[in-house]
């Protein structure tokens, strides 16, 4: 019995260990296999991936290679993949070694692709002059440019061709070898400005050197039929954009006397929506499409690399004494010499270095004692000081424990504080208390401007819930706008920044003294928006933006462009607008003989001032102001040279430039500026076609050099006649037929 107990149980575990034993075989198994499964499908997953990115950079490389021509000698190819919020762009590069350069410098052609549209287009030559010393017209019409632009659409993406407006109010560069040329998008017969490009042509071949669109794919634009009329818009915009008058200071020119006017303005340039007339919710609608909380990783992923970087370029400033938002960047300052300095200081009307330290150390809001050094100071004419001079010195306190710094500007006469700015390693911790803070701003205002602090109020922001609730604001900056008569005056602030002990960090103003101010007596609001109304019409655009994940959000908004009404007449006064009917504004110059030369350069922004829109073609024009349009082409500073200035547009304060300019003269001026002045005063090997210059002429070199660049002319007789007097419209004639002369000579 125990014999077979003991065999039973032998038994037992032997078929328990043979069970065990073969189960940690079969799970072994099981596992291997499990293991190999997913591996293979991993591969498979990659492999996948790998075939659709195969596939997609084909279909982007087959787009381009159906729509543009690569010349076979171009045989180097290289590309790059980017993405940007969701949107994979391909960019091609096509090279070749044409032993005229080498590495980034062989002629290219690249080309983007983005979706399903070609964005760009760039063909680089190293022998192509992109700007030229000789000005020169187009050699190739208006249309023809513009039907190659639209060609070029055409060809690159046609099926946007019927969505995309070729601009036809260009502005051609005389120096440029090509002529930009730019594109909207249009949908429902609206532009969407952010939609939008150009294509750059070859002025002389016509030929494509450049293309660039930004295009958003799978957008919807809203149907306009269900927008609101004019009058709906006029109301919705006066109940939602407010007209406030202010005081503009300027400055009279014969006297150097400054003047405030009162102007109307809109008190914000956000869109109304087309449909409601209310504000949109665009900027609502960014904010909460841009929260990264709204997405994951794969929804945005490449897209931090593909905004790139950031950076400045290495750009010396003159450092100022007034801090930012004070009236630097407007003040003229002057460093002397210090023997210029010291001439000043003996004067005894400013305070020396000392003395202004030592007032400076009684200041009740500097905090400057002993631990301070002195790490420089400068002497200076400054607009901005009362006394018309400054000094500007700076103090640092550079210890184990902590780092410092301070600025202050003073008065050189008084020692009255212009302006300071502190720093120190030692930050607060605690948030700011906005009741404190303000009023320790209130008495810095009063204790450093006590004549003039009552004119200042403070700005509703001052007390204002902080927006950012990100971190915990531990200084808080203060601005206080000056008002004359109830109206506010520009450029006229105080700006004071506290931190959450209450300290004055930084403190800074610009006040316009002795200022004469225009009666505060103006038309109402209501009779200034009649009077916009009239003058203006609402504009009509698509706007919008993309998100981070792509996804395009469009809206059709009403606005109005900038603008500034006179408070007194309701008449604007300045304006952004800008539209092309103010090409060639002049009204007198219809069937003048010289129209087409004026309306011509007039293109090339090259003009002669004028009162108003009258040129005044017949009058005769001076010196001063034919040099000063040699010098728009050939940038010769020949006014400065022969006049000792550099524009005359209204030279009668110049006895040289204001003389009537004869037609010897425009010739000799011509040639100087084409700097060929030692040729032509070379004597006894010079003759012209004209009659009455004979050879012994002191100026012939002069007259023949500029006969053969066309910037001479015979009358009918085949005389020059030297003496004879220049119009404002033969000079425009002159310069036309010399830029003529130079773009057929290019050929």
């Amino acid at each position: 019995m125990k014999k077979n107990t003991i065999a039973f149980i032998s038994a037992a575990m032997a078929a328990v260990m043979a069970l065990s034993t073969g189960g940690v075989y079969m799970n072994a198994y099981a596992a291997k296999t499990a293991s190999e499964k997913s591996t293979a499908a991993e591969s498979s997953n990659a492999e996948k991936e790998e075939n659709e990115k195969t596939a997609a950079l084909e279909k982007a490389l087959t787009l381009v290679k159906t729509r543009i021509t690569i010349p076979d000698k171009y045989q180097k190819f290289s590309y790059s993949e980017s993405t940007f919020q969701g949107i994979s762009s391909y960019n091609f590069k096509w090279e070749y070694d044409s032993g005229t350069g080498s590495g980034y410098n062989m002629p290219s052609i690249s080309v983007t692709v983005t979706g399903d549209v070609i964005t760009s287009y760039q063909r680089y030559d190293p022998d192509f002059e992109y700007f030229t010393n000789d000005p020169s017209f187009s050699s190739i019409t208006d249309k023809a440019l513009i039907s190659a632009a639209e060609n070029t659409v055409k060809i690159l993406d046609p099926d946007l061709k019927d969505h995309i407006r070729v601009k036809s109010d260009f502005r051609p560069d005389l120096r440029s070898s090509t002529v930009q040329i730019s594109l909207v998008r249009v949908e429902n017969g609206i532009d969407v400005p952010d939609n939008s490009g150009y294509v750059t042509i070859d002025k002389k071949t016509g030929e494509l050197r450049g293309f660039s669109l930004t295009w958003w794919e799978d957008a919807a634009f809203a149907d306009t039929s269900g927008i609101i009329s004019d009058t709906q818009m006029q109301k919705g915009f006066k109940e939602n954009v407010q007209l406030i008058p202010y005081y503009a200071i300027e400055t009279v020119e014969e006297d150097g006397t400054s003047k405030a006017y009162i102007r109307y303005r809109p008190d914000n340039n956000k869109p109304l929506d087309a449909f409601t007339g209310k504000p949109s919710s665009m900027e609502e609608d960014y904010k909460k499409a841009m929260d990264t909380e709204n997405y994951s990783l794969s929804d945005t992923y490449g897209t931090s690399a593909a905004y790139g970087a950031y950076y400045d370029e290495d750009v010396e400033l003159e450092e100022e004494c007034m801090d930012e938002g004070g009236a630097s960047g407007s003040t003229k300052r002057v460093a002397f010499t210090e023997e210029e300095k010291l001439a000043l200081l003996k004067s005894g009307d400013y305070l020396s270095k000392a003395g202004l330290v030592e007032k400076l150390l009684k200041d009740k809001y500097l905090g400057l004692n002993d631990k301070y050094v002195l790490s420089s100071a400068e002497f200076r004419i400054d607009s901005s000081s009362p006394s018309g001079y400054s000094w500007d010195m700076n103090f640092t306190v550079n210890s184990s424990n902590v780092f410092k710094q301070m600025n202050v500007c003073a008065d050189a006469a008084s020692g009255s504080i212009i302006s300071f700015y502190k720093y120190s390693s030692e930050q607060p911790k605690k948030a700011v208390d906005v009741k404190a803070v303000n009023k320790a701003a209130d008495e810095a205002l009063k204790y450093y401007l006590p004549d003039i602090a009552d004119e200042f109020k403070p700005d509703e922001n001052n007390t204002a819930k902080s927006e950012n609730t990100t971190y915990k604001e531990t200084e808080r900056y203060l601005t206080y706008d000056r008002y004359h008569e109830g109206i506010v005056v520009t450029n006229n602030s105080v700006y004071i920044s506290v931190n959450s002990d209450n300290e004055i960090m930084s403190f800074n103003y610009s006040y316009d003294r002795d200022v004469e101010f225009d009666s505060p007596d103006i038309i109402s609001t209501d009779a200034a928006y009649a009077s916009l109304f009239g003058q203006r019409k609402f504009g009509l655009a698509y706007d919008g933006f993309t998100a981070l994940d792509g996804t395009p959000f469009t809206y059709l908004h009403y606005s109005m462009d900038n603008f500034t009404l006179d408070a007194k007449t309701g008449k604007i006064i300045e304006s952004t607008k800008t539209d092309s009917s103010d090409i060639c504004p002049y009204t007198d110059i219809s069937g003048n003989w010289s129209e087409k030369y004026i309306r011509e350069l007039y293109r090339y922004n090259i003009r002669l001032s004028a009162d108003g829109t009258e040129f005044k073609p017949d009058e005769i024009i001076t010196e001063g102001e034919f040099a000063a349009l040699l010098d728009k082409i050939y940038y010769s500073d020949i006014c400065y040279r022969v006049y000792g200035g550099y524009y005359y547009d209204d030279s009668s304060e110049n006895t040289e430039g204001s003389r009537l300019l004869t037609k010897a003269a425009s010739a000799k001026l011509f040639v100087m500026a084409r700097g060929a002045d030692d040729y032509a005063s070379l004597k006894g090997i010079y003759k012209t076609p004209f009659k009455d210059i004979k050879s012994g002429r002191d100026d012939i070199g002069y007259i023949a050099i500029a006969y053969a660049l066309g910037g001479a002319k015979a009358d009918k007789n085949g005389n020059f006649n030297p003496e004879s007097k220049v119009t404002r419209g033969y000079a425009m004639y002159l310069i036309y037929s010399i830029i003529a002369n130079s773009t057929s000579s290019a050929k």
